[in-house]
């Protein structure tokens, strides 16, 4: 089932947070709440950010505000049309 949106996810992380914060990967944070960082392939380094997602991936890297998780569908079909999407999206 589709979980609709990273809050959801960052809500079913909570076993492993750290306050309100899930690292996951190589991330370097500093003073970071309520966020969520999950790295794939490159670092991420934050600094005081708060109520964010940021996601990287081979393909893309996402950041947006936690407050907007709703408008994940609405920026990956621009993704889409713009091109910059991968194949199997």
């Amino acid at each position: 089932s589709d979980i609709g949106d990273w809050e959801a996810i960052h809500r079913a992380l909570s076993h492993e947070l750290k306050g309100d914060l899930h690292t996951s990967g190589s991330v370097i944070e500093y003073d970071c709440e309520n966020t969520l960082l999950i790295s794939n392939h490159r670092p991420i380094v934050a600094v005081g950010v708060n109520n964010l997602v940021v996601i990287e991936t081979e393909d893309a890297i996402l950041v947006m505000s936690k407050e907007r998780s709703q408008d994940i569908k609405i920026a990956l079909e621009q993704l889409l049309k713009s091109g910059a999407a991968p194949k199997e999206m």
